[in-house]
């Protein structure tokens, strides 16, 4: 597990973050005005609606201070809400409201505040600044909302190490560790205390660090920027090392990446032998091939497989090529636009951290056209009875008419589901909503389907006893039991929301391919 130790006011102070900001930039307000003004972290101003990853916000003038434990100037989760009003007109402050704290240092500056989150904050989330009433001279409380930028140049975190955190049994000529980072850092500024491998005795491991584009210094990850840390020596048998990113690695706006630190254990000696796959156990639509299991449609494949060790795995075919990483565990690769009823020659390559390398050759071919049917919204938790209130909506989204009679919803993977038996024909571009029998439109606890929507009822529940309220995979398959689309377990449901997609790749169950319909809850069968 990646680990981020939180950087304290004390550390702050050390590196002359609570201080004003390098050329003064902020103008004294004018007397009596209360105003609210953001820098990065290096001083240079910013905007409250696009703020860096680890913002500084000026406060001026200065609030009152409350008598303790009161807090005069709270930084919280989420936007400005009329609850949140009601709770600033006096105290104490509710627990929910306590509960969307996050912790900051405050400092006194020449311009009233400064106030400093002790962590970076969340790529594209909304904000409250909010003083209480009791902290405002005109006793109405004041609340700002901000939003965190989720750009590239907004900020970056330690996004996935290879070899990983708590890997063990690294061989002892380890060649590199790769760090890849989750948006842009600064490439160009010295880095006095940067990124290194400590030993068990607390010394760094003689090696020289390059920080680039990952498509330069390793294409596999999917960070923006990467760090690759090449070693000189060779490392000592079973032994525990830390992998630490210090303050002097910085993003584009200045604010430091670390501290971090990853744990790698390694073996008596060298490894020499390549990373041995095998296949996991297949669903009932895959191809069962000797090292892996293969999902093929007629646009694309993908590959399944477990490896004994952490492995960077690469498919390339038909000019396309994806790159995955495993820790040890499940890997899955994916090409796409490839067209159909099309022969295919696969080549898998499998490369470990001390770069020993098993390379594969696959003939696999893809299938004629299949239905273009898919999964777009799914309400798993709805407010009213369960499981008969529960719906998926699907939508053809091709360009001639589809016949629903065969084709089935199931939500196991190695099982198959009842298929459809009634006769419903969905035109080019329409939605129809799968519901159980016993779904009533007019329930009221949801939001009801619009006039004139398509229902089709079908079975006593969804699924094989109702859609999990934890989350679960959904597959769609065919009247030949191909699976033409699919929904992840992730994210998890809320009551009364509905997962959308947001992925343009229709066949896709992928984590990342559905969010939460957060603004209306659910559109079942509207765009």
């Amino acid at each position: 597990m990646l680990e981020k130790t939180a950087i304290t006011a004390a550390t702050l102070a050390l590196l002359g973050c609570l201080a004003p900001p390098p050329g003064d930039p902020l103008e004294p307000p004018a007397p009596g005005n209360l105003e609210l003004m953001a820098t990065d972290f290096a001083g240079a101003p910013v905007s409250l609606e696009r703020l860096p990853r680890w913002p500084r916000l000026w406060l001026s003038p200065a609030p009152a201070s409350p008598d303790p434990p009161e807090p005069g100037v709270l930084l919280l989760q989420g936007a400005p809400d009329q609850a949140l009003l009601d709770d600033l007109q006096g105290r104490p402050l509710r627990l929910a409201t306590l509960a969307r704290q996050l912790e900051v240092a405050i400092a006194e500056t020449p311009w009233g505040l400064e106030v400093l989150p002790l962590e970076p904050l969340e790529p594209g989330a909304p904000l409250s600044l909010a003083l209480p009433a009791w902290a405002v001279s005109d006793a109405h409380p004041a609340v700002w909302e901000l939003r965190v930028d989720d750009a590239p140049a907004a900020g970056a975190r330690v996004k996935e190490t290879f070899p990983g955190d708590a890997s063990v049994g690294l061989g002892t000529h380890l060649r590199e560790i790769t760090l890849a980072f989750d948006g842009e850092i600064d490439r160009d500024s010295p880095q006095p205390e940067g990124i290194w491998l400590e030993s068990p005795g607390g010394h760094a491991v003689a090696a020289t660090l390059d920080l680039a584009p990952c498509q330069q210094l390793a294409p596999q990850h999917a960070g923006v920027d990467c760090a690759r840390l090449a070693f000189e020596e060779r490392l000592q048998p079973e032994a525990s090392y830390t992998l630490r990113v210090g303050l002097g690695v910085r993003d584009r706006h200045g604010a430091p990446l670390g501290p971090f630190e990853a744990q790698l254990q390694t073996a008596r000696g060298p490894d020499r032998e390549p990373p041995r796959p095998s296949a996991p156990s297949c669903a009932i639509d895959e191809l069962q091939l000797e090292a892996a299991c293969a999902l093929v449609d007629d646009d694309s494949v993908t590959l399944r497989l477990l490896t004994d060790e952490p492995t960077i795995a690469s498919l390339r075919g038909a000019g396309e090529e994806h790159f995955a990483i495993a820790q040890g565990g499940q890997l899955e690769l994916r090409l796409e636009g490839l067209g159909s009823q099309r022969q295919l020659a696969l080549e898998l390559e499998l490369r470990d951290a001390s770069g020993n390398v098993r390379a594969l050759e696959l003939s696999l071919a893809t299938t004629e056209p299949l239905a273009t049917l898919s999964i777009e919204e799914v309400l798993f938790d709805p407010l009213g009875p369960e499981p008969a209130q529960e719906l998926v909506e699907l939508l053809n989204y091709g360009s001639a008419p589809l016949d629903l009679r065969g084709f089935s919803l199931g939500d196991k993977h190695d099982a198959e589901a009842a298929p459809i038996e009634r006769e419903l024909v969905i035109p080019p571009g329409a939605r129809v909503l799968l519901v159980a029998e016993g779904f009533d439109p007019d329930e009221g606890s949801d939001m009801p389907p619009p006039p004139g929507a398509l229902l089709l009822r079908h079975g006593r529940s969804l699924g094989s006893s109702g859609l999990s309220n934890a989350g679960e995979p959904l597959f769609l398959r065919d009247p030949a039991g191909r699976r033409i689309s699919a929904a992840p377990a992730t994210p998890k449901p809320r009551a009364g929301i509905c997962r959308v997609r947001t992925t343009t790749d229709r066949r896709s169950g992928a984590d990342g391919s559905f969010t939460h319909a957060e603004a209306r809850g659910c559109t079942p069968g509207e765009p």
